[in-house]
């Protein structure tokens, strides 16, 4: 067994030719795991092409990662389940990770 970490700012990296593109959607549909923070409108494209061929994303799921919004992230856990998660941070987190604590 093994597994890797995929990460990128912008899924719309993995859609440069369409091989890499069809390879993208079979690493991520065989993910265990998969999360997505806000995206801009030609990411999400992506992504929702990434699940056209199984699972794909609902309205509701695509409309919440649009919204962009800090803490909300949409989680995959596996083919058929997926969570619209909002992330609470403390404040030694707050000072660490976001400008002036906010």
């Amino acid at each position: 067994d093994c597994g890797t970490i995929h990460t990128t700012q912008n899924p719309s990296d993995y859609k440069q030719t369409a091989s890499v593109a069809e390879m993208a959607s079979r690493i991520i549909n065989n993910c265990s795991y998969s999360f997505f923070f806000g995206l801009l409108d030609n990411d999400i494209e992506t992504v929702k092409g990434f699940y056209k061929n199984s699972n794909q994303l609902l309205d509701s799921e695509v409309k919440f990662i649009a919204s962009r919004q800090r803490g909300k992230v949409l989680a995959t856990i596996s083919n058929n389940e997926r969570y619209a998660i909002n992330l609470h941070f403390n404040d030694v987190e707050k000072e660490l990770f976001f400008d002036k604590g906010e």
